[in-house]
């Protein structure tokens, strides 16, 4: 697990186009740290004007009935319900910007991870992006004054690890959207949260005695 503890660099990507160098501290964090990066756009090939960082956490839980509350053949009906929580989140104006450095909290009183038999709670990066469309916009169009928006604090979601979809955090006005001609990037890449090493001995001491 040493290896979650040294620094991350990602080049993100649409196609074969840079978008961003993500740099990361580590990925592996305890309740209360910070998750720390910097957004590098130096060798960027479009144009971002702004990025969601949201800091989530995904429970899983298999509601599987039991045989006796299946029909057929007396198989179980296997279900997954995911349900989403946004833990922490910063909204980042990065029109014309180089570096852009970044800093979520993982809250104390969040839950770490865990894997049980019928519940898994994992945590995970998210990085929502409003991209210009072409290389062509990227050098013709500017960003309006203020397009950032909260989001809902939890949903309920099926999830995959990079995928491409509607807006959800970063809100444009359907008007501003077509001026900009702007699109919309998600990228997500799974961390680890622990209990405080600490914690953990005091929890062992306290068992013993």
């Amino acid at each position: 697990q040493q290896r979650l503890f040294r620094p991350v660099v990602a080049n993100i990507k649409r196609g074969d186009l840079i978008v961003v160098r993500l740099s990361l501290s580590k990925r592996a964090f305890e309740l209360g740290d910070c998750v720390e990066g910097v957004l590098d756009f130096e060798q960027a090939s479009l144009q971002c004007f702004g990025v969601s960082v949201l800091l989530e956490t995904l429970e899983t839980v298999d509601s599987s009935r039991k045989p006796s509350s299946s029909s057929g053949d007396g198989s179980p009906h296997a279900r997954e319900v995911c349900l989403r929580i946004l833990q922490s989140q910063a909204h980042l104006r990065t029109t014309h910007a180089s570096l852009v450095p970044f800093s979520l909290p993982v809250p104390v009183a969040a839950p770490p991870e865990f894997n049980a038999e019928h519940v898994q709670l994992r945590w995970r990066l998210s990085l929502e992006f409003a991209l210009a469309n072409s290389r062509e916009s990227s050098s013709t169009t500017s960003s309006p004054s203020s397009f950032l928006a909260p989001s809902p604090q939890s949903r309920t979601t099926s999830a995959s690890d990079v995928s491409v979809s509607p807006f959800s955090h970063l809100v444009l006005d359907p008007p501003i959207l077509r001026e900009l001609e702007a699109s919309h990037l998600n990228w997500r890449l799974p961390i680890h949260v622990y209990v405080p090493v600490h914690d953990q001995v005091q929890r062992k001491m306290d068992g013993s005695s």
